[in-house]
């Protein structure tokens, strides 16, 4: 892992953030709902910052032949129809990925790539669209009108883990998406195991990432 400085586009740092030592590095970074692109003139202070910029999606209207039936009776609703509801716990999540991921374009790179290369190409693009539509970065006193209220179980059962940041979640995902996909054993422990003594040598004590 490597540490980036994320900026404003004026230049304010907003936060060091680290992430895995791409070569070459992406050209934007998203850190929750904000997007960071990467300094393309050199003319900032920090030539290998990332700087905010604004970025938009559209989203095309989904029709019946690509949709996909919603169990109404078993999942809430996510902020995003295109994600079907909100799975509750690391199987539902990867069910449901994997029908999601299925209608991607992209789909072929699931049989193509080494898992670690997998992770890495789905983790700015996929995983962003899960991290947000499945309210993964949700904590307490968000003060957001359209979160929900009371903890996501998917974000619980994460939490019940140990596992508190959204990156975390997002990659625990993906990966045991392409081991099942791939017929594999998840290992969810071992998966665990990695993140929590990632936090433990960045400093907090008990392997748990909390916000400071």
């Amino acid at each position: 892992m490597i540490k980036v400085n994320l900026y404003t586009k004026n230049g304010e740092l907003v936060i060091t953030v680290m992430t895995p030592p791409f070569n070459p590095m992406p050209d934007c970074i998203a850190w929750g709902s904000r997007f960071f692109f990467k300094n393309p003139d050199f003319k900032k202070k920090d030539e290998s910052g990332y700087y905010e910029g604004l970025i938009v999606a559209a989203i095309n209207v989904v029709t019946r032949e690509t949709s996909i039936k919603r169990e109404t009776d078993k999942k809430e609703y996510g902020n995003d129809d295109l994600l079907f509801g909100l799975p509750n716990d690391l199987d539902e999540a990867v069910e449901t990925f994997l029908e999601f991921y299925s209608k991607s374009e992209d789909f072929q790179l699931i049989d193509n790539c080494t898992e670690d290369k997998f992770l890495c190409v789905t983790h700015h693009a996929s995983g962003q669209f899960i991290r947000n539509s499945w309210y993964l970065w949700w904590h307490e006193d968000h003060g957001s009108d359209s979160w929900p209220k009371s903890k996501p179980q998917l974000v619980q059962w994460f939490n019940n883990l140990g596992i508190y940041h959204a990156d975390d979640m997002s990659s625990i995902i993906i990966r045991s998406a392409y081991r099942r996909h791939h017929k594999q054993a998840i290992l969810i422990e071992k998966q665990v195991s990695h993140y929590r003594k990632f936090w433990k040598e960045q400093g907090f004590e008990d392997g748990i990432y909390k916000p400071r």
